[in-house]
């Protein structure tokens, strides 16, 4: 959206501080919060944190080409400032303006895992429908949401936004900002747990999502909910009822939109089997496992809420593939001799995420290797952190998976749950593990299951390494 240094003054409440040219055009969708990667044009947001005080980054922000700065002082009294009480406050309020003049459908999805995932299907799915906008990677916080609305495409008839939290209250300021006209709760899960007393607890934070809704075109908006989520039935259909949220699609194995079933195929893909009012849907995902499943229960409750035709939107899903670290399947390629299948789910590593890759590696078809899970520690689940460990050993135990390696103290609970008759590995961090896995451990044919807490366990950096040593030249790599 364009706007000029005189309006934008008027909506973030500033004051114009040596502004040269006040009716110069601005584009919102050029914003930079870091001096080092600005582009010629940004508008520098100088956020202060704790840590640092944006302000005093406005020079080195101009000198690589900044137009304007927002920011709380500007003490080297250089020119094009903004002056505000607060930065963030004023990204927000520049968010909330351009979100005001958006005419499009807005979806707004949170929940406790695969958010980023259930984001990027359903925007990849709407596009074979018409323009769609997605918000930007994983920015679904208090500073990443109101940054992705400045982004908005003012052409684009659907717009889809992950809205994320890890405290009471937080998904009820975002959904202010956001204002979606379509809202889903696609799990809950025991993320966050040093936040909240309970499960019970993180669904009513997943919940807040529908007391924020707003109307749109007249009406109050539709409401999509995984059925099999903990407490749906108690938290989550009752508040988007009480809310007058209409209609309520759910989806799930009990669900309106019902996962009859899926299988793993030979390719690696999951291939699902859904229900709706009588008539049955196929949907084959480049994903493995439950949670791609979902995925695709979720796409077509999307679909069937904004009244587009269920198979054209399953077809669409069919050639979507997982953002990087999200459960993508990929050969790799070792010396030239060696070829593995790699199960890159390495981004996150919440419990039951974990279960559903475990799951997932179990069902592979296997041809002549071994299946090895290698499992970063788990992160943000608080005292439970020991038990949820030995939980997932147990998981284990009961599969066919020959090789466990475990990166992390906390992963010790998770070994020792694991029986003797499976090979079982411990390494304390990920450094080295790369090179072990390559010169000694990976044979022709095993398939690597990669999954752990994100920067707690840092196995992306393994992930990500094997990924670009088997790249071809000319290839890309990661």
């Amino acid at each position: 959206m364009k706007v000029t240094p005189s309006l934008l003054q008027s909506v973030v409440h500033g004051t114009l501080d040596r502004v040269e040219n006040p009716g110069a055009l601005l584009d919102t969708a050029k914003i930079s919060f870091d001096s080092r990667s600005l582009s010629q044009g940004d508008l520098f947001i100088a956020l202060r944190t704790d840590k640092q005080d944006g302000a005093a980054y406005i020079k080195d922000a101009q000198a690589k080409g900044a137009a304007l700065t927002l920011a709380e002082r500007n003490p080297d009294n250089l020119p094009n400032v903004v002056v505000v009480p607060d930065a963030l406050t004023a990204l927000q309020a520049l968010g909330t303006y351009v979100r005001a003049h958006y005419q499009g459908r807005v979806i707004g999805l949170t929940g406790s895992s695969g958010k980023t995932t259930s984001k990027e299907l359903l925007a990849h799915m709407l596009s074979r429908f018409a323009r769609t906008y997605r918000s930007e990677g994983s920015f679904n916080n208090h500073i990443g949401t109101p940054y992705n609305l400045c982004r908005l495409d003012e052409t684009a008839p659907y717009a889809v936004f992950e809205l994320g939290m890890d405290h009471a209250g937080e998904i009820a300021a975002l959904v202010r900002l956001v204002q979606p006209n379509v809202l889903a709760v696609i799990n809950v899960f025991p993320m966050h747990m040093e936040y909240f007393q309970d499960l019970r607890g993180v669904a009513r934070a997943k919940a807040e999502i529908f007391e924020g809704a707003t109307a749109y075109q007249g009406a109050l908006p539709p409401a999509i909910i995984n059925a099999d989520a903990p407490f749906a039935d108690e938290i989550l259909i009752p508040t988007a009822k009480e809310r007058g949220l209409t209609p309520l699609v759910t989806f799930g194995r009990n669900g309106f939109v019902r996962l009859v079933s899926f299988e793993t195929t030979q390719e690696g893909k999951t291939a699902v089997s859904l229900q709706i009012e009588g008539k049955t849907y196929a949907a084959c995902l480049p994903g493995l496992g439950e949670r791609f499943a979902y995925n695709a229960a979720f796409a077509a409750a999307a679909a069937y809420t904004l009244g587009l035709d269920i198979d054209t939107a399953l077809d669409a899903i069919t050639d979507f593939f997982p953002p990087k670290g999200r459960g993508k399947t990929s050969r790799v390629v070792l010396d030239g001799a060696r070829t593995i299948t790699l199960i890159d789910d390495s981004y996150n590593g919440q419990p039951e995420a974990v279960r559903y890759a475990i799951a997932s590696l179990a069902s592979m078809p296997r041809r002549h290797g071994r299946k090895i899970a290698l499992l970063g520690k788990m992160a943000e689940i608080g005292a439970r952190s020991e038990d949820e460990h030995r939980s997932i050993g147990t998981q284990l135990a009961a599969t066919d998976i020959d090789i466990v390696i475990g990166v992390g103290d906390e992963t010790k609970a998770l070994l020792d749950a694991v029986p003797e008759t499976k090979t079982k590995i411990f390494r304390e961090t990920a450094c080295g593990l790369l090179e072990e896995l390559e010169t000694s451990l990976l044979q022709d044919g095993d398939l690597l299951l990669i999954k752990g807490a994100h920067y707690a366990s840092r196995v992306f950096e393994i992930a990500a390494g094997l990924l670009a040593k088997s790249a071809q030249p000319g290839e890309s790599k990661p």
